[in-house]
């Protein structure tokens, strides 16, 4: 393609389409990367929710043991209360790993939709403002024919045939 036998309105033309193209990736990548970290983010919390819940379970597990071993019985009483009492705390911390991760996971779904948005708006904005420079080019081509005295000829009228 020889460049130099573009017109400027069509280079115009071409800078604003890569401008447009260029701001819809961007975006669509800003939403793909957010979809992409809060998957992560879904997975790191799943994963330290299992690991929080496993050791949990192999220290209540190893506190019976000890129970047992001082001949305490596990079942009844302070034994079962602390027990209980771990437990909980063990199913508190783990929904705590999850939420945490869920509102992450929130965060980066927000950040992409916020880049999809930002580059749709600005795709959006270099339309307009292409548009507004040629609106304004050929109101300004108008003023000069009419300053100069050159009549607008309607483009749907024919041009008379000359018989020859």
């Amino acid at each position: 393609m020889n460049l130099t036998a573009l017109t400027t309105q069509q280079l115009t033309q071409i800078a604003t389409t890569i401008q447009v193209v260029s701001s819809l990736a961007g975006g669509a990548a800003s939403f793909i990367a957010g979809q992409k970290n809060a998957d992560r983010a879904r997975e790191e919390a799943a994963i330290n929710e299992g690991r929080l819940r496993r050791e949990r379970r192999i220290l209540a597990a190893r506190a019976q043991v000890a129970f047992g071993a001082s001949g305490a019985q596990v079942g009844t009483g302070t034994p079962l209360e602390l027990l209980a009492d771990e437990a909980a705390r063990r199913e508190s911390d783990a929904l705590l790993i999850r939420r945490t991760g869920a509102i992450q996971a929130g965060i980066f779904e927000q950040q992409g939709l916020l880049g999809l948005s930002t580059g749709f708006f600005g795709a959006s904005s270099v339309l307009i403002e292409a548009e507004a420079k040629r609106l304004q080019l050929e109101s300004e081509k108008r003023q000069t024919k009419a300053q100069f005295g050159f009549e607008e000829q309607d483009e749907t009228e024919e041009e008379p045939e000359f018989n020859q």
